[in-house]
């Protein structure tokens, strides 16, 4: 998904032709962004001023599997994911910053701002001796710094970095059909990280 957004911004480079000098963004301006980091999110922008910006957004993860192996005469229903580690992943997530912008140059701005985010996500595997499931909570809250350049009165790309708290809690269990053996794995971490790669495109009505 992050090489087909890098795709877009590179077809939208190719196809702008030129930039139009009054592509200035300000109070009351919406519009409609896309950025990706390790997840893609959807949402929005508005202008309440000529320098402040919120921006809302959300996404979500669900995937689905039903396996019917009659050879083995196993089933599987899975849903939700798991990350490398065998730890449930987010399914849901929201998050909103509050920017204020700073015009550069002509259609170039800078942006800085705090940003909150909650992520949440539920995991269910079941095979005919045995039933998985899990969850998992995220919190997180940071300042950015981007960047953002409108190549037209409608159409932008932005990127930013920021500094960021997260605090999870994680819970996986394991247990033999009819009420076996239960195996309990609970996780909670906090850490204080640097995001890098948070880009995006956005489309002003």
């Amino acid at each position: 998904m992050k090489h087909l957004l890098i795709t877009l911004l590179i077809i939208i480079i190719a196809a702008s032709t030129g930039v139009a000098k009054d592509s200035q963004i300000g109070k009351d301006d919406i519009g409609l962004t896309v950025l990706t980091s390790s997840d893609v999110w959807v949402g929005g922008v508005y202008h309440l001023t000529d320098k402040f910006a919120v921006k809302p957004s959300l996404f979500m993860n669900i995937i689905k599997t039903n396996n019917n192996d009659k050879m083995s005469r196993t089933v599987t229903e899975a849903k939700g994911s798991k990350d490398t580690n065998g730890i449930p992943s987010p399914d849901y997530g929201l998050q909103v910053a509050l920017d204020y912008y700073v015009l550069l140059r002509d259609n170039m701005y800078m942006y800085i701002g705090p940003l909150i985010q909650y992520q949440w996500g539920s995991y269910l595997e079941r095979t005919a001796s045995t039933k998985s499931t899990g969850d998992i909570k995220t919190y997180q809250y940071g300042i950015r710094l981007g960047m953002q350049y409108m190549f037209t009165a409608r159409l932008g790309i932005f990127g930013d970095m920021g500094l960021f708290k997260e605090k999870s809690s994680s819970w996986y269990k394991t247990s033999d059909r009819p009420g076996g053996r239960i195996s309990d794995d609970k996780n909670d971490f906090e850490k204080i990280y640097i995001r890098t790669s948070m880009i995006g495109i956005v489309f002003y009505f």
